[in-house]
């Protein structure tokens, strides 16, 4: 049997609503005006009951007790003996606001719905903050730890399992409490149907989320998937251009040690220049007299040419101080401070490719490369 007034279900001959407190029995006259009951039959069961509900028997028939009208909150606390593992002072107001399967999530230790559906049954029970975190958490385990996927998954399942219909029930009370707070005054009826609109369960709204999430999973794998082949055929792309960086340098140095009045080598870099040949600039540092000079090789049709080198360049610079430069003289001087110029070049964009590959950020061929003195004499 349940009240008449709220829903709560009520106990064996129990007459009285433990909830809102209305009289559930039936008065030969059709009245019942604040408790006050005004038929002699009734008189022994009032009496009797009196006590247990809080009132005060008068004459054998009269008991007073809230009106069915007055709004269920902290104050309208009642002294009914319930189930001590399942009682809550605003039961009525909770199962209107959970709605479907009341029962079963009040009392079940385990939510079949939740261990399958996963966060979407979260979201059909309107809780969106959690669903929506446990959704991006999926996001990122399959997008980026697939290693360890399943056992995700599989700990999410179960933990959902037993664990939901506690959280449900404890995060519906706090709502229900906040409601009531909130609507204090409020009849009760309007109450109800305040906490069915609020709880309850919201399929297209889950759906419209769940359809995003699957949206945005595609987007990245899809992305993923594209971004690690990309990066893989350049990662094998670079990884042949500094084999040639590595061996024509080797070339290079060679040539330099043969003929012996440009010094030892200090550090060398590589520009490769992309065309159907892929040809090769080598820019080596050098040491001379005390200064640092640069040499310049380059391939043509994968044969390495030795070009030219800086030693000249502060006699130039030097003579220019003092007088004139013939148009020849200007013209080497240029094209020698072009070579050191485009080391400095080379150094610097390889540097800016190693910091991006380090971060993960690079997609791009790596067209510049350097290479210390030991990478040189290896």
């Amino acid at each position: 049997m349940k009240c008449k007034k709220c829903g709560k279900k009520l106990k064996n001959k129990e007459l009285f609503c433990t909830i809102c407190g209305y009289y559930n029995g039936e008065l030969d006259n059709g009245a019942l005006v604040h408790g006050d009951l005004q038929n002699d039959e009734l008189g022994v069961s009032l009496g009797e009951n009196a006590n247990a509900y809080g009132g005060e028997s008068v004459e054998g028939i009269q008991i007073d007790f809230a009106s069915s009208d007055t709004p269920v909150n902290a104050s309208n606390k009642t002294n009914a003996l319930e189930d001590s593992n399942f009682y809550y002072e605003n039961e009525a107001f909770l199962e209107a606001y959970i709605g479907e399967d009341y029962a079963q999530i009040k009392k079940w230790p385990f939510n079949i719905w939740a261990f399958i559906l996963n966060w979407i049954y979260l979201l059909y029970r309107k809780l969106y903050v959690t669903g929506i975190v446990g959704l991006l958490m999926s996001l990122l385990f399959i997008v980026f730890v697939r290693r360890y996927l399943i056992v995700f998954f599989i700990v999410t399942m179960i933990a959902l399992g037993f664990l939901f219909n506690y959280y449900y029930v404890f995060v519906a009370k706090k709502k229900v409490e906040r409601i009531i707070k909130k609507m204090e005054g409020t009849d009760n009826f309007t109450l109800m149907n305040i906490m069915k609109e609020e709880g309850g369960v919201n399929v297209p709204l889950a759906l419209a989320i769940y359809a995003a999430f699957l949206l945005i999973l595609f987007f990245c794998l899809v992305n993923f998937k594209f971004n690690s082949n990309h990066n893989t055929k350049y990662w094998k792309e670079n990884s042949e251009n500094r084999a040639n960086c590595s061996y024509l340098i080797k070339l290079a140095y060679i040539d330099i040690q043969k003929q012996g009045s440009i010094g030892k080598a200090e550090a060398a870099v590589c520009r490769v220049i992309s065309g159907p040949t892929k040809e090769h600039e080598i820019y080596i540092k050098a040491l001379y007299e005390n200064r640092s000079i640069y040499v310049f090789y380059a391939t043509e049709n994968k044969k390495i040419i030795y070009k030219d080198n800086t030693s000249s360049l502060m006699d130039l610079e030097l003579l220019q101080v003092n007088t004139a430069l013939t148009p020849e003289q200007s013209q080497k001087m240029a094209s020698l401070k072009e070579i050191e110029n485009n080391y400095q070049n080379v150094y610097i964009k390889a540097k800016k490719e190693d910091e991006l590959i380090q971060k993960r950020k690079n997609t791009q061929e790596k067209m510049n490369y350097i290479f210390d003195e030991e990478e040189i004499i290896r």
